[in-house]
C-alpha cells in the first residue's frame, strides 16, 4: 500500500525547509531514507510526489472465459482432484494449465474442493483410526 500524498508532501517540504538531514527528516516521519530520497528526486524531477499507478501484473492463465468451463467441469463431476481439473481444463480449451493455477483459479471463485474417499482394492473404504500417542514402558 503506498504512503498518502499528504505524509509525502509534508516530508518534502521539511526537508526543503532545512528542518534537518535525511535521516532526522525520515526518522521524524517514520520512513526509510531511500524512501524519503525517491520521494524528493521525484518532486524535483517531475514537481508531485503522488504515487505512481499499479504496473498492473501478470495475465491469469485461466480467464472469464476458462472460468466458465471450468465451473461447467465442476458442475458434471463435482469430485474431480486438481490434477484432473487441471487435465479437463486443458483437454476442452488445449492450453496446458497446472494444478496450482486451477487451484488458484477456485479460490478467486470462492470454491473449496472436498477431498474424496480412498477406497482400498477390495472396494472398501479406507478408515483411518485414531492413534494412541501414549507411549508404554515395559
Amino acid at each position: 500500500m503506498p504512503y498518502a500524498t499528504d505524509l509525502r508532501e509534508r516530508a518534502v517540504r521539511a526537508y526543503d525547509k532545512d528542518r534537518g538531514s535525511y535521516a532526522e527528516v525520515s526518522e521524524l516521519f517514520g520512513i526509510g531514507t531511500a524512501t524519503l530520497t525517491r520521494w524528493l528526486r521525484r518532486h524535483r524531477c517531475e514537481d508531485t510526489v503522488e504515487p505512481r499507478p499499479h504496473g498492473g501484473g501478470r495475465v491469469r492463465r485461466i480467464g472469464p472465459v476458462g472460468e466458465v468451463i471450468l465451473l461447467a467441469l465442476l458442475e458434471r463431476q463435482p469430485d474431480l482432484t486438481l490434477e484432473e481439473l487441471a487435465a479437463a481444463h486443458g483437454s476442452a480449451t488445449h492450453t496446458r494449465v497446472g494444478k496450482s493455477v486451477v487451484d488458484r483459479t477456485l479460490s478467486r471463485l470462492k470454491i473449496t474442493l472436498k477431498k474424496r474417499l480412498w477406497y482400498a482394492a477390495s472396494g472398501r473404504p479406507i478408515a483411518c483410526e485414531p492413534c494412541d500417542t501414549r507411549t508404554t514402558r515395559g
